[in-house]
């Protein structure tokens, strides 16, 4: 789980075991900085992060967010008119239009059915022709409408890319060895529930196909006018009675085992294991501080070079440049020489380019 501020910057990662959890990580990671950040700040996330209890459990706790509306109806959408549409922004040189209004959730808690309402933006594509609906909880704070929507936009422009750039020249999913450690995660699916479910599936369906057989059959009849007992009907009948029996058996076992069991409990189980993740934290830690650097890099470059798509080309080939490296423990000192083109002399010794990076 990778957390990036508006400028598209790390601020937190966290490696998770198996699939990870959105809802339970932005709840954690507002509690996580709650006291290193002076003031709230706003979480923007995809649809994953939807519903109703969700939202009331993100409110409760005062964690303000900016999402896309989930489930929306298009249809409704296009049959608003234009003139609704009473505010405009352009951002990422694209025209957008939108209005604000509430919508509201209903949640069941432990006194009943609660409603609650959050801000909900409808916006509106202009280039593209496209609407969708965005939901927002701000609180107290004295955010615009306008802000809301800026962040959720920005949400691709910044975070997307930072996970789309930064695998393109950066081991970002390198795991630096695998040592293998107990895993706290020791239970399983219930084998035996496995079986249960199994073996009733199967007389399930033997006594569906039992049934239109017999639906088929008619009772055969003696001279004197009682049921034959060797007839096709009869042996049918019997069959489904026992089969009967047993599926109840069945499923009265499979209702007392519980869904996970540990595997200490079972026999020829050893234990999971999984990879420690020191190494890779490590790993993130150095490459999130050298995309964080990169991105600076690129600010101080910015103002003097107008091709902005050319902007990240160009520090990669200053860095690619023959130098040096110094540090002592106030300061990493980095010395670039120029780079070498067709047209230019041999390599001279000045300095392009020189930064003084602080220790702390």
């Amino acid at each position: 789980m990778v957390t990036c501020d508006a400028t598209g910057r790390i601020v937190d990662f966290d490696i998770q075991e198996g699939t990870g959890n959105l809802r339970d990580h932005i709840s954690v990671f507002s509690d996580k900085w709650k006291d290193d950040i002076p003031k709230s700040v706003i979480h923007v996330f995809d649809r994953e992060g939807h519903g109703s209890d969700f939202f009331f459990g993100l409110k409760s706790k005062g964690i303000c967010f900016v999402t896309w509306d989930k489930h929306i109806n298009h249809g409704f959408l296009a049959e608003i008119e234009d003139k609704q549409f009473t505010e405009e922004l352009e951002f990422n040189c694209k025209q957008y239009r939108y209005f604000e209004q509430s919508k509201e959730f209903t949640v069941s808690t432990e006194v009943g059915k609660e409603t609650f309402s959050l801000r909900h933006f409808i916006l509106w594509n202009i280039g593209a022709k496209r609407r969708t609906a965005v939901l927002a909880y701000t609180g107290n704070h004295d955010t615009t409408g306008e802000d809301c929507i800026v962040g959720i936009l920005n949400r691709w422009r910044a975070s997307e890319n930072t996970f789309k750039r930064i695998k393109e020249r950066h081991p970002y999913h390198y795991h630096p060895g695998f040592k293998l450690v107990t895993s706290e995660k020791q239970d399983i699916a219930n084998p035996i529930l496995k079986g249960l479910k199994k073996l009733i599936k199967t007389a399930r369906n033997g006594l569906v196909k039992l049934k239109a057989k017999l639906a088929d059959a008619k009772p055969a009849l003696n001279k004197d006018g009682s049921t034959r007992k060797n007839s096709i009907y009869n042996t049918l009948k019997k069959k489904i009675s026992k089969i009967e029996i047993v599926l109840e058996d069945m499923r009265e076992k499979a209702r007392k085992e519980p869904d996970r069991v540990n595997t200490s409990d079972l026999e020829d189980y050893r234990k999971y294991k999984k990879v420690d993740n020191e190494g890779k934290r490590l790993l993130r830690l150095i490459t999130s501080c050298v995309w964080n650097s990169r991105k600076d890099m690129i600010d101080l470059l910015q103002p003097g070079w107008e091709q902005e798509n050319e902007i990240v080309d160009l520090f990669y080939a200053i860095t690619k440049c023959h130098g040096w490296i110094r540090s002592n423990k106030e300061e990493v000192l980095v010395r670039l020489e120029p780079p070498r083109t067709t047209s230019s002399p041999p390599c001279t010794r000045t300095p392009l380019l020189k930064v003084n990076i602080p220790c702390s």
